[in-house]
């Protein structure tokens, strides 16, 4: 997800669309193990495609 821009705007897409929460992806992200900087990324992603659909990629 974080190394093709199609697949992560389709999966901030598919939370949104479901409604899940900051805190849900959040769990879930720590559960699969991913690491700090990249659960702070894709949690700070979510928010602003939350927000208003807007997402700034590396």
């Amino acid at each position: 997800m974080l190394r093709d821009n199609g697949k992560y705007y389709e999966t901030l897409a598919v939370w949104k669309e479901m409604g899940y929460s900051v805190g849900k992806v959040e769990r879930a992200m720590n559960k699969l193990g991913k690491k700090s900087d990249d659960i702070t990324y894709i949690i700070n992603g979510y928010k602003a495609f939350r927000e208003n659909n807007n997402v700034r990629l590396h």
